[in-house]
């Protein structure tokens, strides 16, 4: 599962989450990683254009009704909150500048939240690439993983 924030415009219009510049940089980086997009359901935080950056109240609705039961009915045994908003949802009180690229059990399901840079930070600060690179391989290389082996990790 990739789970965003929220969606813009662009997703708005389309209703699909991640077909902005953002997007458009996430599924380039997510396929040269090697990981194929047709395996992952790639949904948002909050459901709806927030005009702006969504506010706890939208979260904290989203994550406990939607989001929960979307998190529920597929229970994945991965979950890439892309950018700080997504990782409150389903790591609250954990902030993405402490936690990315690392591997954590997951509250919302029985599997683990690995964190990234949300890609609008990434367009924004060009020097972060190779790093939010680094920690997609990380991430392809994990769910690749047997579930078994990674518990013995953790």
């Amino acid at each position: 599962m990739i789970l965003g924030e929220a969606p813009g415009r662009d997703e708005d219009s389309m209703g699909r989450p991640f077909v902005g510049a953002s997007g458009k940089l996430l599924r380039v980086e997510l396929q040269k990683a090697g990981l194929p997009l047709k395996q992952c359901y790639i949904t948002n935080t909050v459901k709806c254009f927030p005009h702006g950056t969504p506010d706890k109240e939208q979260i904290n609705k989203c994550s406990s009704s939607y989001l929960k039961e979307e998190v529920q009915i597929l229970n994945p045994t991965y979950i890439l909150a892309v950018g700080g908003i997504a990782l409150g949802a389903v790591l609250p009180g954990y902030k993405i500048g402490e936690v990315r690229g690392t591997v954590n059990p997951s509250w919302i399901s029985d599997g683990f939240v690995f964190p990234i840079w949300h890609p609008a930070y990434i367009l924004r600060n060009r020097r972060r690439l190779p790093e939010w690179r680094l920690d997609l391989e990380n991430f392809v290389a994990l769910v690749a993983v047997d579930g078994g082996k990674l518990e013995a990790v953790l």
